[in-house]
């Protein structure tokens, strides 16, 4: 999955180092399932839990993020899943949710795919709840998602 800029390489590559349970969702996974579209940010699935939040902090240390900048992550509990927030500014901006509607994480993560990003294996959301999660949202953006996928899968399943 080449068409991430380099700085999300990196955040996932960290992410990955410090074994952050995540995955990748929004707009790169539509990408990923194969409607090339820009996407003005990284989204990241977190799993709830302060452990994970802990983590999640050593690899932002690790990308590169000062303590004080991420000083406020330590205050959030991630036990409660409604914890989002961002990094960064479009297109380099990385938003992390601990909630997606409709979806329980712990569920989810067994489906997951994989994309090889230089020696680690990347998590993306898996076609079906990426649609589940683009459903609820009412967004013109997340419709049009859904039926380019939907066209596109019709596309793949008559080759």
């Amino acid at each position: 999955m080449n068409i991430l800029i380099e700085e999300h390489q990196e955040l996932l590559l960290c992410l990955a180092k410090h074994r952050v349970d995540f995955m990748v969702v929004g707009g790169y996974a539509v990408i990923y399932y194969g409607y090339e579209r820009i996407t003005g940010d990284l989204d990241i699935w977190l799993k709830s839990s302060n452990a994970n939040k802990e983590r999640l902090a050593n690899a932002l240390i690790d990308f590169g993020i000062e303590k004080t900048d991420i000083a406020s992550l330590h205050g959030m509990d991630f036990n409660n899943p409604l914890s989002v927030f961002c990094i960064g500014e479009k297109p380099r901006r990385t938003d992390f949710h601990t909630l997606i509607d409709n979806l329980k994480f712990e569920e989810i993560i067994n489906y997951v795919n994989y994309f090889p990003l230089k020696n680690k294996n990347i998590p993306v959301i898996h076609y079906n709840h990426l649609i589940l999660s683009k459903l609820t949202t009412g967004r013109m953006k997340d419709k049009a998602d859904i039926e380019e996928l939907e066209r596109i899968n019709k596309y793949r399943k008559k080759q």
